[in-house]
């Protein structure tokens, strides 16, 4: 955490912060949304929706981060009366005055059967194009939770007779790194920082490959590989005090194999 107001590198490595509930009633939310969506199918084998979406939400519950407390320096950051440095922060939940997320999502399917089987196609995507919190825009960036832009799923699925298989391909696009934007100006032991904190979470891609083959018209066994090029989360230090990555937005695991099986009454 870094306190601006503080030149002292002392002040800039972690704090001590106390999170409580507000004895005050909170508000209930209110959320007045509007949607659009267009459809278009010229064929049979062919289907492309577009959705868009916009959401204002009044009086929605949440807490600042430490990092916003400290940069508004009020009664909510305790400070040694003598050295001026940071004691302890306190926080609480509250009322958010506004929140307004806008964005797109979409999806696109094309089926085709030949004689080597069933072939179909999928793409499924959203954008979001706005995500403001009482005037400050977050979209694309990790200062509010992490919010990418982009992420979509595309999958290519093949199916003959009692068999079948799913390739998909997962992204997450990249978003920027808010939570540490001091990292690269402030020197500390070389021992504990190298000065290799990303501006930019990167994006991150994974693939996972599902096989099924219905054994009779009520049974069905799969098996699935998950994470097929053992990708790991994008290096995000500033996400949590305990974990190296976004656990909102990524799984820790590697490459995983499942086995299921599923019988029909």
């Amino acid at each position: 955490m870094i306190d601006p107001f503080v030149s002292d590198d002392v002040d800039r490595a972690g704090l001590w912060g106390v999170f409580a509930g507000n004895p005050e009633p909170r508000r209930p939310r209110r959320s007045p949304s509007a949607t659009l969506g267009i459809v278009y199918e010229p064929t049979n084998n062919i289907n492309v929706s577009v959705d868009w979406y916009e959401i204002k939400w009044s009086n929605i519950v949440g807490a600042d981060s430490f990092q916003a407390i400290v940069n508004a320096s009020g009664p909510q950051v305790i400070r040694d009366p003598v050295t001026g440095q940071i004691v302890t922060i306190l926080n609480q939940f509250r009322n958010f005055s506004n929140q307004l997320t806008s964005g797109l999502d979409f999806d696109a399917r094309h089926n085709v059967r030949t004689s080597y089987g069933r072939f179909a196609t999928r793409l499924n995507a959203s954008y979001i194009s706005k995500y403001e919190v009482e005037g400050t825009e977050f979209a694309g960036k990790n200062g509010f939770g992490s919010i990418p832009r982009f992420r979509g799923v595309l999958s290519l699925d093949w199916e003959q007779g009692a068999f079948g298989v799913t390739g998909r391909a997962n992204y997450i696009h990249s978003y920027e790194q808010q939570l540490l934007p001091g990292s690269y100006f402030v020197p500390q032991n070389p021992v504990f920082q190298t000065g290799t904190y990303p501006t930019d979470v990167p994006s991150y891609t994974t693939f996972d490959l599902v096989g099924r083959w219905n054994v009779t018209p009520k049974f069905t066994v799969t098996g699935a590989i998950v994470n097929l090029t053992d990708e790991k989360p994008p290096y995000d230090p500033g996400a949590s005090g305990t974990f190296i990555y976004d656990f909102t937005q990524y799984s820790p695991f590697g490459i995983s194999f499942r086995l299921g099986a599923q019988y029909r009454f």
